[in-house]
């Protein structure tokens, strides 16, 4: 099954330079959930998993703390 690892719409909105993507994952009970990362040369860093009905991400969200 190839995976199909879209650009996530908060992308562009942020406007971080990054491209940001998108994964989505069903667990076992079936709930779908979203995970944000980008990809820099050969590692992939997760920025945030977003759980159902959690708003988009907003910047401030991606900020390390």
């Amino acid at each position: 099954m190839a995976l199909k690892l879209r650009q996530a719409p908060e992308s562009e909105a942020i406007g971080s330079g990054q491209e940001i993507r998108q994964i989505l994952f069903r667990t076992p009970k079936g709930r779908v959930y979203r995970m944000l990362f980008t990809i820099e040369a050969d590692e992939v860093l997760v920025l945030q998993v977003r759980g159902p009905g959690e708003p988009p991400v907003e910047p401030d969200d991606l900020s390390p703390n």
